[in-house]
């Protein structure tokens, strides 16, 4: 017979010493109910309900949420209550200890399945949840009710959910009439104006309850325009902050980060539009309207060319430049390839070396090379040069005025195209506009299932006319770089530059950035010959130079013009195909 084995029972689980604890939570949904007197009323009952069961309370555990909304369950994700869970899972709150809340609809408000659930995990984990108005909640009182408990726990949610559910289909209806009145500028029998309780307005507006209308705030104002005017030079979000302290100017309130820069910059409040969308009208088919566009809303910052352009610059992030020691005129813009495997060049500038007498770094320190040429797999077997003659050959290239002006002829196809893609999307979003009136019209009327189908076609059409309109500004503003960039005054800007380029002014090298990424499309650099290296570039309207330059001084040793962008000047070249030496 086996001999059995003996099996240690378990050990308990240790309990920490002292006694169990009391958190409390408080939940705000506006501003105007933290200043009434929730907090002390909760704070003095929880005190109270402390000393009469032999509890304390764990000040650094007190939490409450302001002004957050418990019925899209932000309070769970985010607020308070999200870092009452993580310390529940992690073991800083124990069994034994307490929630207080002044009623279960402050834990929750959604539906009744995630309020339910919520509950539930509180209350397995061990831990009592006192409410003011509800009473106990635990595992004890379950089971000494046979589950009863567990009812009034839910039709306590089910109750807080449907007062929401109807409070939020009131608020939002009444939305709709404002934002209908605001666009169509007709107050019916109202007397006076009031702002939209949706979103939220820009930090350089306040309402102005005598004008019933929107002030702006002149130091945000400048605090903005001197933000967009330094990222419109080319510099990051980050430089521009920095740019903006150097100058002594205050950083635009709510700003603080890049993500928020690029919100703040697409926002069409700029131009004084105010953009709402509601999410109502696909648990109300009656409800037809679910985006609003009001012009007009807020004062205008922008004009609506100035807008564009700044999408425009926008859209091209590779164009700005970044905190490098260093700033390159031509790379980190998926501008500038490799002649004979077509991968992106890159700069390595090794800065800790020892420098020149002047205190600049050796040519030979800063190097372009092909990035391909760290590939495992097809690696390009192209050396690598240094960055100085090319840089010296393309600022003196530019500067010159019958050259600049030669990369911008008109007799050429792509401003042709350009032409012609503008004036049809300007066609489509004039088209687009026109339907989408004629629906919203029809909408208005229209009831039941009809009225589902016109809302889903009138947020298309919405779509569309946007989609339209941002192509037609990118085509025009394109047309207007390209005329631009070809007159007398851009190629004195090149000159002005070029000694700031070559000393490693980073205020040059940023503007510089920004004109090479308005002239050029494409430059392409060929190493194949040891002594000399091909510059091939691009213009934007598609006009092709092919510059031989010495590769130790830059110096210009032949140039071609090519027509024809299938020219076999523009082929990549391989290591057999050397170039000539010119004479």
């Amino acid at each position: 017979m086996a001999k059995r084995k003996n099996v240690e029972a378990p050990a308990a689980i240790e309990q920490p010493a002292g006694p169990p604890r009391l958190f409390i939570y408080g939940r705000f949904s506006s501003k105007k109910q933290a200043s009434g007197n929730s907090y002390e009323r909760q704070i003095k009952f929880a005190h109270a309900w402390a000393s009469d069961h032999g509890y304390e309370i764990d000040d650094k555990k007190t939490m409450f949420d302001y002004a957050t909304s418990a019925f899209r369950g932000k309070h769970r994700t985010a607020g308070a209550l999200a870092a009452f869970f993580k310390a529940m899972k992690a073991g800083d709150v124990r069994p034994g200890d307490v929630l207080l809340v002044e009623s279960l609809d402050r834990l929750s408000r959604e539906e009744e399945f995630k309020a339910f659930d919520q509950f539930s995990q509180i209350v397995q984990a061990g831990v009592t949840i006192m409410s003011m108005q509800d009473g106990e909640f635990s595992i004890t009182k379950v089971r000494e009710t046979h589950g009863g408990i567990l009812h009034q726990a839910l039709g306590v949610m089910t109750r807080a959910h449907n007062e929401s559910l109807s409070k939020s289909d009131r608020v939002q209806k009444a939305a709709h009439a404002i934002c209908r009145a605001w666009r169509d500028d007709d107050w019916g029998k109202k007397k006076h104006r009031k702002p939209i309780p949706i979103g939220k307005d820009p930090s350089w507006v306040r309402w102005n309850e005598a004008t019933e209308s929107f002030d702006a705030i002149p130091a945000q104002v400048d605090a903005i325009r001197a933000l967009i005017g330094f990222f419109r030079l080319g510099y990051s979000p980050m430089r521009c902050f920095d740019k903006m302290r150097a100058a002594g100017i205050a950083l635009p309130d709510g700003i603080s980060d890049h993500s928020r820069v690029h919100r703040v910059l697409q926002d069409r409040a700029l131009v004084g539009e105010k953009f709402i969308q509601f999410d109502l009208a696909k648990k109300r088919p009656d409800i037809v309207e679910t985006e609003y566009t009001i012009p007009g809303y807020y004062p205008a910052i922008l004009s609506e060319d100035e807008f564009s352009a700044l999408q425009h610059i926008r859209a091209q992030r590779g164009r700005r430049a970044g905190k490098a020691e260093v700033v390159s005129i031509m790379t980190g813009m998926r501008l500038t390839k490799c002649a004979k495997c077509g991968q992106s060049m890159a700069i390595q500038n090794v800065l800790t070396r020892v420098r020149r007498e002047d205190g600049l770094p050796h040519d030979g320190h800063r190097r372009l090379k092909c990035i391909g040429a760290r590939s495992a797999k097809n690696r390009c077997t192209e050396t690598s040069c240094s960055v100085v003659p090319v840089e010296r050959a393309l600022m003196e290239f530019c500067s010159d005025q019958m050259n600049l002006a030669a990369l911008f002829t008109d007799s050429d196809e792509r401003a042709k195209l350009l032409a012609t893609e503008h004036v049809r999307a300007r066609r489509l979003a004039e088209e687009a506009r026109a339907a989408l009136d004629t629906f919203m019209q029809v909408g208005a009327l229209a009831s039941g299932d009809s009225a589902a189908i016109i809302a889903t076609r009138i947020a298309q059409l919405t779509n569309e006319h946007r989609e339209w309109s941002e192509k037609a500004a990118r085509f025009e503003h394109d047309l207007a770089t390209m005329n631009r960039h070809s007159t007398p005054e851009v190629a004195h800007e090149w000159a002005k530059l070029r000694d700031g380029v070559a000393r490693l002014d980073n205020e040059a090298r940023t503007k510089a950035r920004q004109l090479v990424a308005d002239t050029f499309v494409r430059i392409e650099i060929g190493l194949a010959h040891a002594d000399l290296i091909e510059l091939r570039l691009v213009s934007k309207r598609d006009v092709v130079r092919v510059l031989t330059i010495d590769r130790k001084t830059g110096e210009r040793r032949d140039q071609m013009t090519v027509e024809n962008t299938r020219h076999a000047a523009l082929a990549r070249r391989t290591k057999k195909q050397k170039l000539v030496k010119a004479a």
